[in-house]
């Protein structure tokens, strides 16, 4: 493995799942951006593959309802696969007005969305990012990944975040 003096995002793949729909675009930088057939974006750093430890459920405000409302089963069945990882996140591509305007004319009140996602906090370990927009989403994403495999790949080489550990006589 390469030293973790080198920054992950020199060699970042961000892993997104083949079966998104809208896939976020990720701005020009060194990350590069694959797809594969995953529960959730992951990625790999280093040539670590982070799968294991690593993942981002995102959402625009229609899949949020959607999960929260007739999708509930089984998208409760991908935040007990999240809560079982290190680092995992929700990330909403809205702010919290939004998601709350969106439940207008349906069957979903404003306080059972937003009760449901407070709750997933708890039970799942899972906190609701609410980025704003889809933009804001991506880059919240890389670097919600970004410090994810930092963290990672040095706990793995056994030193801090900023490098080696100092040696104690």
């Amino acid at each position: 493995m390469k030293s973790s003096a080198m920054a992950p995002e020199a060699c970042f793949t961000v892993l997104i799942d083949s079966r998104e729909q809208a896939p976020l675009t990720f701005p020009a930088s060194p990350r590069s951006a694959s797809r594969s057939a995953l529960p959730t974006n992951s990625c790999i750093c280093d040539g670590v593959d982070l799968r294991d430890v690593v993942a981002i459920e995102r959402k625009s405000v229609s899949d949020l309802l959607g999960c929260v409302g007739s999708q509930r089963q089984r998208f409760e069945r991908e935040l007990c696969r999240l809560a079982q990882l290190r680092f995992r996140a929700l990330v909403i591509e809205a702010t919290l007005n939004e998601v709350v305007a969106g439940t207008a004319g349906r069957r979903l009140t404003s306080r059972q969305v937003v009760g449901s996602v407070l709750a997933w906090t708890f039970k799942y370990g899972v906190e609701p990012i609410f980025a704003g927009d889809r933009t804001n989403a991506a880059v919240v994403v890389a670097t919600l990944l970004h410090h994810a495999a930092r963290y990672e790949l040095a706990a793995r080489v056994g030193c801090g975040i900023a490098g080696p550990a100092a040696e104690v006589s």
